[in-house]
């Protein structure tokens, strides 16, 4: 039997081990690290039996058997999804399992500069306490755990200071030096430092965050256990850092410690950075999002059977429904403010709210950057003023500014790739179509969007798949397809509701049945090229605080970001969005100014909210290079 296949699905399934495994996860963690570095040191001759060894491990636990069952009796799984190194070899599959388990492989000794992190004890008036310290080396360190740097970029980008933030929800971290100097060449000539106060015994989950000019660029997890440490990475390679835009606003946020509540950090253009501690639990923020949600259902519904008059068949909303709609969207974007920064908030998270209005009331567009360890709310509604009165729809933040959410939790298995898609020999797109949506009616919606693909085509811009039946589609989402940059979906949707996943699917043939998510998470792996997915369908950016299930974060784990939608979407809009979206990414405006502009367009011009439909889970600096160029 050849392990690889096992092994890759394996690696993907790593960062949900500790909820798969369930109480029995420290006492299996221990060994699980041992076989898999055994592993990465065995001979031609044991490599299979120690693969097995650690394969067995595991089968024991139902879930995790479950999830590996394809690949153990036979189904094709990729197996050279690896990184390339800096001497462009790939990454063999044990050694890829090896980077996520936060073990440093053997073939991977020289690869280059070096993040590393280390712990030492801290200082004597504050017993219990250690000192975690980051650095960039030449190489791997004996007393620390590295991560591979790549290369940053040209010369003049550089040096770069990265500001470093640590958190953890069993510890207090207190930055001693909060930013690491990042040359062109060589090792940094400063340290990162923080002071750890743990709040419980045993290993300590902890977080770094790397950001250069508010945007972040590298996150990593750490596991500390005495003076041991365990590093697993993620976020752009820093060869991408050069590229990253500064951001007007940053606004992560994070479990706080204890897990039950959050914390809020705030960076860029209101000054120095600030925190304060947002007392929501998932239940209040889940809360929230569905009020904010709410105004959009009312829009959708003048274009559906439950409309007051007979649906709406152009774009254009009549003046007073306009005023209408607007007047509650901008009111539920009040109360999401409010309730995040004024009600029931203290004076510290208050000030942090006036500081966030009065920056984004300012001149826009502005860009902002929401960093979630997983999707929680739909930002882009916010209106960010705290007094009903002042509400405004103008002011909106998916309307006035370039929004982008970062949850980097869902993007562990692949990381958060280079913000350039390179088109360079042509863009590959798949093309997922629903035929089905022109039949019964006098349209041509979906022919005209398999039109305006086939012109790039003809042109020799682009590469098009066209999937119209389920099982090749599935198969291109389940990763077993040829590599895309953008991956585009016009078809009927059945995804997530506000009370969690309402056996969610994917419909290409008809409009019953289809492509089950349970099935994709059975079988699906990255996506090759590491694509844009585009779901233009019903409710596919629908996020919850109480759930980590749907497409949104299905995709997220599998590939470059996603791009969906709040709630069902009439089909006319949908096609017509989708022209004006794509004339402006493919041009070469950045994926997050796309998203924003496409929202004004249908505003100012068709006097229609939807473009507030979609939501943009993906780095905004996200652009083709080179531009192309129908014309």
């Amino acid at each position: 039997m050849n392990p690889d296949p096992a092994l890759v699905e394996l690696m993907d399934l790593w960062y949900e081990l500790p909820a798969l495994v369930g109480e029995n996860w420290p006492e299996l963690r221990p060994r699980l690290l041992i076989a898999v570095e055994e592993l990465t040191t065995a001979p031609p001759t044991e490599y299979e039996s120690r693969a097995q060894a650690l394969l067995r491990l595991l089968l024991d636990h139902a879930e995790v058997r479950r999830r590996l069952a394809p690949s153990l009796i036979g189904k094709t799984i990729p197996t050279d999804r690896g990184a390339g190194t800096e001497r462009g070899a790939r990454i063999p599959p044990a050694s890829q399992l090896a980077l996520r388990a936060g073990i440093l492989p053997p073939d991977l000794d020289d690869a280059g500069r070096w993040i590393n992190a280390d712990v030492e004890p801290g200082p004597a008036n504050r017993p219990g306490t250690f000192v975690l310290g980051f650095d960039v080396d030449g190489g791997p360190r004996e007393d620390s755990v590295s991560e591979p740097l790549r290369d940053l970029g040209t010369a003049d980008a550089w040096p770069a200071t990265l500001t470093v933030r640590v958190t953890g929800v069993d510890a207090e971290a207190e930055a001693l030096a909060g930013t690491l100097t990042v040359p062109a060449q060589g090792p940094s000539p400063d340290r990162a430092r923080f002071l750890i106060t743990p709040a419980r015994t045993g290993t300590l989950p902890l977080q770094a965050t790397f950001w250069r000019s508010g945007s972040l660029v590298q996150v990593l997890h750490i596991n500390v256990l005495g003076h041991e440490v365990r590093v697993r990475a993620q976020g752009p390679s820093r060869a991408a850092v050069a590229e990253v835009r500064d951001r007007g606003l940053s606004v992560h946020i994070r479990p706080a410690p204890g897990g039950r509540e959050y914390e809020i950090v705030v960076s860029g253009g209101i000054g120095h950075a600030v925190r304060a501690p947002l007392h929501k639990t998932d239940s209040a923020l889940h809360a929230i999002a569905v009020q904010a949600r709410r105004p959009l259902r009312a829009v959708t519904a003048e274009w559906g059977p439950l409309s007051d008059g007979p649906p709406r068949t152009g774009l254009a909303l009549p003046d007073d429904v306009y005023t209408h709609h607007t007047r509650l969207l901008a009111e539920a974007g009040c109360r999401m403010f409010r309730d995040l920064f004024f009600d029931g908030a203290d004076a510290q998270l208050e000030e942090v709210g006036r500081r966030i209005q009065e920056y984004l009331t300012g001149a826009g567009p502005r860009s902002v950057q929401f960093v979630t360890d997983r999707p929680l709310l739909p930002w882009h509604l916010m209106c960010p003023v705290e007094h009903m009165r002042d509400a405004d729809f103008e002011q909106i933040l998916g309307l006035r500014h370039r929004v982008d959410c970062i949850p980097v939790a869902a993007h562990a298995g692949r990381g958060i790739i280079e913000v350039a898609i390179d088109t360079r020999r042509g863009l590959d797109v798949t093309l997922g179509l629903n035929r089905a949506i022109d039949l019964g009616g006098e349209r041509d919606l979906v022919a005209k969007q398999e039109a305006y693909w086939r012109d790039y085509h003809d042109k020799g811009l682009a590469r098009l798949t066209i999937h119209d039946r389920q099982q090749p589609l599935f198969d291109t989402l389940c990763g077993t397809g040829g590599s895309a940059g953008i991956v585009y979906l016009y078809c009927h949707a059945v995804a997530h509701d506000d009370d969690g996943p309402a056996n969610p699917r994917l419909a290409v043939e008809g409009t019953t049945g289809g492509i089950l998510l349970r099935s994709l998470r059975d079988h699906g792996t990255a996506l090759p090229g590491s694509p844009v997915i585009v779901l233009n369908a019903c409710g596919t950016a629908v996020t919850s605080a109480l759930s980590t299930e749907g497409f949104l974060t299905h995709f997220l784990e599998r590939s470059r970001g996603v791009l969906g939608t709040e709630a069902d979407t009439p089909a006319p809009f949908a096609a017509a969005w989708a022209t004006v979206f794509f004339d402006r990414l493919l041009s070469g405006e950045p994926i997050g100014e796309a998203v924003r502009a496409t929202r004004e367009h249908f505003a100012v011009v068709h006097r229609n909210p939807l473009g507030l439909l979609y939501a943009l889970y993906c780095n905004g600096d996200t652009v083709l290079r080179p531009a192309l160029a129908a014309d």
